[in-house]
């Protein structure tokens, strides 16, 4: 189960939906980005929430072509190669803002807006995501009771969006002061950020070491695949 959550953690480090929050919490202002916000994040987690259903009842399906891919060492160099391209794109400047922008232009007009635009992002990211299928291929091979794998699924999709809402909301009642202004040191993984005086730009600075961040935990799943297997 612990790989599970580690492929579901990992698959919440998503950069494209943490940049459009930035830049939502930057266009809107504070007042307009929690609704706005919370319609997004719901949106997007009912999409992933529906996809893994319909994901793990496929892989159910074919049980043993899944082992067979799990217990093989190409499972794990997938994951390493996949994190040494995104390394690269990392390297090379790949800037996800522009994305974002388009993104955000979609939640405008109304909250439903919002929440339609969270059901596309969610359900393109996860089908785009090795780590989402990942660890539905870990939970497949669990043979877990129909019952009790609907509440592992609820909870694997919560987990798969844990970052986004705890950066989400955290825009949203934690770093506003005043004029908006926020402490770098308030920022969760961006505390040596001490020259961050506002929102935006201690913001930026997650986004910049998730950036980074996730092709390393793509490559440390990939090896320490190989290493267990």
């Amino acid at each position: 189960m612990l790989s599970v959550v580690s492929f579901a953690f990992v698959d919440a480090v998503n950069v494209l939906l943490i940049a459009v929050l930035v830049t939502l919490r930057v266009l809107a202002g504070q007042e307009a980005y929690r609704g706005t916000a919370f319609a997004l994040l719901a949106g997007d987690w009912l999409a992933v929430l529906g996809l893994s259903i319909v994901v793990a009842v496929f892989f159910g399906r074919f049980t043993s072509l899944v082992t067979a891919v799990l217990e093989s060492p190409a499972f794990g160099w997938l994951f390493i190669v996949i994190g040494g391209i995104g390394l690269v794109m990392v390297i090379r400047g790949s800037d996800m803002y522009p994305t974002a922008k388009r993104v955000v232009g979609y939640t405008t007009g109304s909250r439903w807006n919002s929440f339609r635009a969270g059901l596309v992002l969610g359900f393109v990211q996860s089908v785009t995501s090795a780590p989402f299928f990942g660890g539905l291929m870990v939970l497949n091979g669990l043979d877990l009771d129909p019952a009790y794998a609907v509440v592992v699924l609820v909870l694997y999709a919560t987990v798969a969006l844990s970052v986004p809402v705890v950066f989400g909301f955290s825009l949203a009642f934690r770093w506003s002061r005043g004029n908006g202004a926020a402490r770098a040191e308030e920022l969760p993984g961006c505390e040596e950020v001490e020259d961050a005086e506002n929102t935006e730009g201690a913001a930026r600075r997650f986004v910049i070491v998730c950036t980074w961040g996730a092709p390393f935990m793509l490559i440390a799943l990939g090896a320490v695949h190989l290493v267990s297997g």
